[in-house]
């Protein structure tokens, strides 16, 4: 990878101050001396003379200079360039001076494919430290986001537990359940999106035992809930449900929503988190949260049209690759499979490309 720059640089002549005595016109100044020797360095002047040299043709003025400048070995993150030049005089003089972020390009090409994953190791509640949970061998695999396992459970005691799965060096995926707790509903689905600057959310049952209502709870950090409205439950009922609830008054950015479920007894379940971003003057393609832990929600500044969104991680090797609806303004990912790490997002609808940078937190 190159950082090419363009020198600016400007000459500044001071000319002789004029007497009463002298000329109209005074005479023309003396030409500006050669530029013979330039270098360059980043973030530590290593003394002068002791820079990387350009090459370059003397002369007075280099403003047109262009120069590649390798950053291969460069570490990532911010830096600062210094480039300075030296006279026939022998005088150095700082040129020019800028800042930027090395990233390393996302696409590297014939990067090593990342080793198949081929065990897993599984346990509940309490982390019995690496190695030594419950190995489950799988099918040799570097993508493993639509695995399913059959997990025994009978010796667990009833109530809640947590379920926690890793791949070796990073734990992918974890998930709370209730052992042998009859719950009072199925859910089917929760999903939202803004329209005309309103949140529409909506969700489903499959079946419902007495239940009493739903209460829609609203966040804009993700983690501080209050209730905004309630709608009633069918009670009882062997047939899926439809259900939908309008926020006419969604915060600007990000907006989260879950719907609470409570029962004839005052027990109560949740949905799914519904992530919304509310932006009146989006104009690209952004992300919420960034970083992200688990669910991430991409909002298009235009509705996608033929539009392909794809993950990559930072070896160009591409993790999810999903083709957006005709029209959808929203997506929301689970990627909560994902190791903890940068990845980019690039989403390509025709010739036009945006490309993220993102961040998965560790849990």
């Amino acid at each position: 990878m190159n950082l090419r720059i363009i020198l600016p640089i400007a000459a500044f002549f001071a000319a002789p101050l004029l007497s009463s005595a002298q000329p109209a016109y005074s005479p023309a100044p003396s030409a500006p001396p050669q530029v013979t020797a330039i270098e360059w360095f980043i973030d530590n002047d290593p003394g002068f003379g002791n820079g990387t040299p350009l090459s370059h043709t003397s002369a007075p003025d280099i403003a047109s200079l262009t120069a590649a400048i390798p950053l291969t070995s460069i570490s990532h993150g911010i830096h600062h360039i210094f480039i300075r030049s030296k006279d026939a005089s022998g005088s150095w003089s700082l040129t020019a001076a800028g800042t930027f972020e090395n990233l390393h390009p996302a696409y590297t090409p014939n990067s090593p494919a990342p080793p198949p994953i081929t065990q897993l190791e599984i346990f509940f509640d309490n982390d019995p430290g690496f190695g030594n949970g419950t190995k489950q061998t799988v099918t040799a695999a570097t993508d493993i986001s639509n695995l399913t396992l059959t997990l025994g459970i009978d010796t667990l005691s009833k109530g809640p537990h947590q379920l926690f799965i890793r791949t070796p060096g990073s734990l992918t995926a974890s998930a709370g359940f209730a052992n042998d707790v009859p719950l009072p509903l199925t859910w089917l689905y929760a999903k939202g999106e803004i329209i005309d600057g309103q949140s529409h959310l909506s969700w489903a049952t499959a079946e419902e035992h007495n239940t009493k209502n739903f209460e829609i709870e609203h966040s804009q950090d993700g983690h501080v809930y209050t209730t905004i409205g309630a709608t009633p439950a069918a009670g009882n009922s062997a047939q899926p449900k439809d259900y939908a609830w309008i926020h006419t008054t969604p915060a600007t950015g990000a907006n989260y929503y879950r719907i609470k479920q409570v029962d004839l007894d005052n027990k109560f379940t949740y949905s799914s988190i519904i992530p919304l971003l509310y932006n009146p003057t989006l104009t690209q393609t952004t992300a919420v949260p960034n970083p992200f832990s688990s669910i991430l929600t991409v909002v298009l500044a235009t509705p996608a049209d033929r539009s392909m969104l794809t993950i990559y991680n930072t070896a160009g090797v591409p993790l999810v690759k999903t083709r957006l609806p005709d029209g959808t303004r929203q997506q929301n990912l689970d990627l909560s499979a994902l190791p903890a790490g940068v990845y980019f997002l690039q989403l390509q609808s025709g010739a036009h490309q945006e490309t993220l940078r993102l961040v998965k937190k560790h849990l």
